[in-house]
Formats: C-alpha cells, structure tokens, sequence
C-alpha cells in the first residue's frame, strides 16, 4: 500500500474552495473506494450514499490533474435498524444511491450501512442516532485575516458556535452552514433604453434582491478532556468586507450534528491532512480512516464515513457592520450618447439614468438589477428584518 503518496482528492473536493491544493512531488497512488453516508432525523437532511473510486492528484507525468474520482455503479445498497427493518438505497445517477422509500431515522435507534460493490462486502457497525442539543447561540466577532491568493489582510465577521449538553459528556459536533442576504443594486434608473428612445421606468422593483450560498469547510469541535459538555466559540466561517453579503443584512443557518467518536476523528483526520500543506513533507499524508471496513477482505482498504447524527438548527441575522468598512461590487458610471458611447452600442431595454437635462449615464446592468448578480427578488418566508 502506498497511499501516503496521494492525497484524495474526494476527500480534497470537499474542502477545496477553503484551502490551497497541496501537489506532492510523488505519482504513486491507488484507486481506493471512497464511501460517503449521512442519516439524520431531519427530513430536510435527504440521505445519499455517495460511492466512488479516488484519484491521484497529479497525471504519470507529474503534471495537474487529468481526470477525476471515478463513480462507482452498480452497488447493491442498504441501511439495517437494529429493529429489523432494512431500508434499500437503488442507483440514481452515477456513484449515488438514494432510499427507495421515505426514510427518517429515529432518535435511539442504531442503524448499519452494508454495500455490495465487486463481489466485495463493505459494511459499517451499527451505529447510534443521539438527539443534538438545542444551539445556545451563534455570535459573530470584527476579525481581521490575511488572504492566502496575496497575502492581503482583510476585515470581515468571523461566526461562532455555542452549544452544550446535560447529557454526560463528552460530545461530539460538526456543524453545516448557509448563508442568505439581502443586497441592492446600486443606481436609481429615470429611463430605460428602447434601442430607438428612451421612456421614463424606474428599476425599482428589481433593486432589491435575496441571494442563498452553501458554505463550504469542516467545522467541528468536541468536549473530550473539558471538565464540562460545553463548546464555549467553536469558530464557524469568516465573512469578509469585498462583495454583498454584509451590505445591508445578512443571515446564517447553522446545522449542528451530534456525531460518533469515530465521525469526529474522521473529519478532524481530514482537515489535518488538507491543512497542512505546509508541513507535508515532515508530517506525510496518513490514511484517512473512517467507520466502513471491508468485511469479506480485511486486507482491504476502504475509505470514507457513515454518520449516524441528531440534528439541531439555528437561524441569525445581522445587519451591515459599523466597525469596518464594507465594499460591494464596483459600479461606474459612463455617459452614453456620446463619439465615444453612441446610443446605437446599449443593448435595448437597458436602465440609464438622466443626470441633468438630456444627460444621460449608465453601467454595467447589473447596477441597476440585482438579479444579474445572481439574487432572486422574492424574499425568503423566513427573512427577518429586525
């Protein structure tokens, strides 16, 4: 075995947007199956085996990456509850596996993941659902941090989690994140363009927008060693002062998940190996282990994680920050109807402004509606705006 030649890049997939991709100098790898599982008592939490083969992150040749994971088809795929009761989970797409009934863990219960892939038997122990503690709060804090591309120090709000439990301890957590925000274009139209006149319009109706984004990262803590069960700031994501999410206000979905041992150690494994890339050559990457073995070759290496967890959500809001200073998308002003901006090269129907008599200016359209910067004009039922 030679996996402490690569790096998997399923595993670096989940976690790439927030950290730099580690090339090492080495080509020697193996196709390892990676196994990905997530139970809930949470219906909008929808469960999804995810199977595929890993890839190295170099070519042969020692070039970037050439392909990607291979999805796995045609396992067999079930969920055993230490009731008897054993849910199927048929193909739908390629590496994905879906229940083929409604299925809802349940709190106490002890469920089992068992795979058939290549005349092989992969399985994991069973393992409990605990319920997950209400989320004391989420805080935010004025922090400053240096960006990795430049090394430029910027200011932003860093999200914090709170939690604790009265159960005996310890716990272990890892929490999924969402963002949604409300922003505004920022030009007041008078007219808009027809391609032959212009006619007084306003874009008032489509200024103001709502935008949703899934926040990338492993974010998990535990309260092993700690002389009481409480996560007392256990840092969550970093929100910077460049773009719209904290330009007028901002909301943060926090999903905490009361996990095993084992999924805590898994995903802490993780997070060492796709953070220490700086130090790879003193400390080599290590096999990530998880809780899925291979039960009809225990020679056999199988990669991933089957977490069985109770979920507890909480919802924030914050307004625009007054500690620091915010700075949008740029937006420029350009008078049309000049030698330079002739009427006839604006595309029709496009918003200008009438800054004095017959002076006309306009930008960029999505300056004037928000929805070409990717929001929706329909407020989410949830928004609150005090």
């Amino acid at each position: 075995m030679r996996l402490n030649k690569f790096i998997l890049l399923v595993i670096a997939a989940l976690t790439a947007s927030c950290v730099e991709r580690f090339i090492p100098e080495t080509t020697g790898y193996e196709k390892v199956l990676f196994i990905e599982c997530l139970i809930t008592n949470d219906t909008a939490v929808r469960p999804v085996v995810h199977i595929s083969r890993t890839a190295p992150v170099v070519s042969q040749a020692g070039g970037k990456l050439t392909y990607v994971p291979e999805k796995v088809s045609g396992a067999s795929v079930r969920i055993e509850c230490d009731d008897n009761n054993i849910t199927y989970f048929p193909q739908s797409g390629a590496g994905n596996y879906l229940p083929d009934t409604v299925f809802k863990a349940e709190i106490g219960k002890s469920y089992k993941l068992i795979i058939n892939v290549d005349n092989k038997i992969y399985e994991s122990d069973f393992q409990k659902l605990n319920a997950s503690p209400p989320i004391d709060s989420i805080t935010c804090r004025h922090v400053l941090q240096k960006r990795s591309e430049d090394g430029l120090i910027i200011e932003g709000y860093r999200f914090y989690a709170n939690s604790h439990s009265s159960e005996p301890g310890p716990s272990f957590y890892r929490w999924t994140l969402d963002a949604t925000f409300r922003y505004q274009a920022p030009y007041l139209s008078t007219h808009i363009w027809t391609g032959r006149t212009t006619n007084a319009e306003s874009n008032r109706l489509v200024r103001d927008c709502w935008k949703s984004k899934n926040i990338p990262g492993i974010y998990i803590a535990n309260t092993r060693g700690l002389s009481e069960n409480r996560i007392r700031e256990a840092p969550l994501n970093f929100e910077s002062q460049f773009g719209d999410e904290l330009t007028i206000r901002y909301s943060l979905n926090v999903k905490q998940y009361n996990i095993s041992e084992s999924a805590l150690d898994f995903w802490d494994n993780v997070t060492k190996l796709v953070n220490e890339t700086g130090t790879l050559y003193e400390t080599q990457p290590f096999r990530i282990e998880g809780n899925i073995r291979c039960a009809s070759d225990p020679s056999a290496y199988v990669a991933g994680i089957f977490e069985v967890a109770g979920v507890s959500t909480l919802r924030i809001f914050v307004g625009r920050p007054s500690g620091f200073t915010i700075f949008p998308p740029e937006c420029f002003l350009q008078q049309v109807g000049t030698r330079d901006f002739p009427w006839y090269r604006l595309p029709p129907l496009s918003f200008v402004t009438e800054q004095s008599p017959n002076v006309f200016m306009t930008a960029n359209q999505a300056c004037y509606d928000c929805q070409l910067r990717g929001g929706t004009l329909d407020k989410p039922p949830f928004w609150k705006e005090n």
